[in-house]
Formats: C-alpha cells, sequence, structure tokens
C-alpha cells in the first residue's frame, strides 16, 4: 500500500489567493500610484524577513504590513494604519475556507487504496483551525502541523509513522517546502503547480526519476 503525505494550504484549500488579495488591498491603501505587481517582490521580502523573526502566522503578516508603512513611504505607523491593516487581515482568521475543486472526492477514493497523511505548516493554532473548518480530517490517519518543512523533519514523519520509503510520497504545490526536501530523503514526490504559489516557495527541483507532476489534484486517483 503506497503512503501519500499530503500537503495543505493550496493543495487541499485556498491559501495564497487570500494573501494575494489581502497585498493588493494593502498597495491600494498605502501606496495608490503603485501596482502590486511592481511591489510585489518587496512585500515578499519584507514578509520573508519577518517569518525568520517570528514565525508564520496572521499575527507576522499583519506586523509584516505594518512595517511596511514605514519602509514604503517613510513615516511611523499611526493607530489608525494599525487598525486598518488589522481589519485587512481579519480573512485570515479563516472562518471560511474554500476547499479546491475536486478535493473531497479524490480523498474518498484514495482513502480506501493508500495511508493518507496530512504534513502541513505553519502557525499551529491556525493551521489546527483550518484542517477543522476544512471537514477533511476524517480522510486522513493523522496529521503533521510543522514549523517548516525541512529534510529533517520528512526524516522524522518516516521513522515515526514507520513509512516504507519506496512506497511513500509527498503531494504539495511547492517546490521548496514539498518537493526539493522530500527528494532529498528518497521520498516520491506530486508535484501539482498552484497557479499563484508564493514566490518564495518556488526553486527550481531537476527532474528526478521519482518526480511526478501533474495538473490537478484529480489526476492522483489515475496514478495511486
Amino acid at each position: 500500500m503506497n503512503t501519500l503525505l499530503v500537503d495543505a494550504d493550496d493543495t487541499l484549500w485556498e491559501n495564497i489567493v487570500v494573501f494575494n488579495d489581502i497585498n493588493r488591498r494593502y498597495v491600494s491603501w498605502l501606496l495608490p500610484d503603485r501596482s502590486v505587481t511592481d511591489l510585489q517582490p518587496e512585500l515578499d521580502a519584507l514578509q520573508v524577513e519577518c517569518i525568520e523573526r517570528w514565525g508564520y502566522g496572521r499575527e507576522t503578516f499583519e506586523k509584516s504590513l505594518v512595517e511596511g508603512v514605514g519602509r514604503f513611504t517613510g513615516r511611523t505607523a499611526t493607530d489608525t494604519d494599525r487598525a486598518f491593516v488589522a481589519e485587512l487581515v481579519r480573512p485570515l482568521q479563516w472562518d471560511s475556507l474554500d476547499v479546491l475543486d475536486g478535493v473531497v472526492e479524490v480523498l474518498d477514493a484514495l482513502s480506501e487504496r493508500a495511508r493518507l497523511i496530512m504534513v502541513t505548516k505553519g502557525n499551529l493554532d491556525e493551521q489546527r483551525h483550518k484542517v477543522d473548518r476544512s471537514g477533511l480530517a476524517g480522510f486522513f490517519s493523522a496529521i503533521e502541523i510543522l514549523e517548516t518543512k525541512s529534510p529533517i523533519e520528512y526524516q522524522r514523519i518516516i521513522t515515526d509513522h514507520g513509512l516504507e520509503i519506496a512506497t511513500t510520497w509527498m503531494v504539495g504545490n511547492s517546490p521548496r517546502s514539498d518537493i526539493a526536501p522530500a527528494l532529498e530523503v528518497g521520498l516520491g514526490a506530486v508535484f501539482i503547480p498552484h497557479a499563484h504559489t508564493w514566490s518564495h516557495e518556488q526553486v527550481t527541483v531537476d527532474p528526478h526519476p521519482r518526480l511526478i507532476e501533474l495538473t490537478s489534484f484529480r489526476e492522483l486517483t489515475d496514478r495511486f
């Protein structure tokens, strides 16, 4: 039996599009003469800096936008600015979650013939909330919520769950987090690109005998 380690954000449900919409509204408010496309590399760099200091999560993203007021305008953020940013990031409470097309049907089919383990990263409480809101937890024999996805963490998962490397595959949309480190420890990897994957998650992955690329989550049932 195959084991599929399945990413969550932007593989099972929409994530990056919510951040992109917040960034778009932020730029329209803060710098109406600039486009979010032009400013996106600077926003991404600032957000990565903040993640390195405080970890993933809504509070970190909010802090990055507040810091951006000073970085992009040269003025100190006011209480009004902070209140506006706090309202901007309200969708990151994830009161609603958009499960991607075909996910429920595919997980239902795969759960009959493969072992499924969700492997996601981010703020522990926020990711738990997303899992609960998704209604997908019942398809998985285990759920791993990591601070970061690395070869060390994948090796720990292999050991903790007694997985056979030859029959275990990581499924996800992120070359940096899902594909490259999984291949590094010998796992197979199934790359399902998302149209808007965050730039920080983009790295070059060389061709590999255990790398499969699909165009949609639905295609998993043709392979496993």
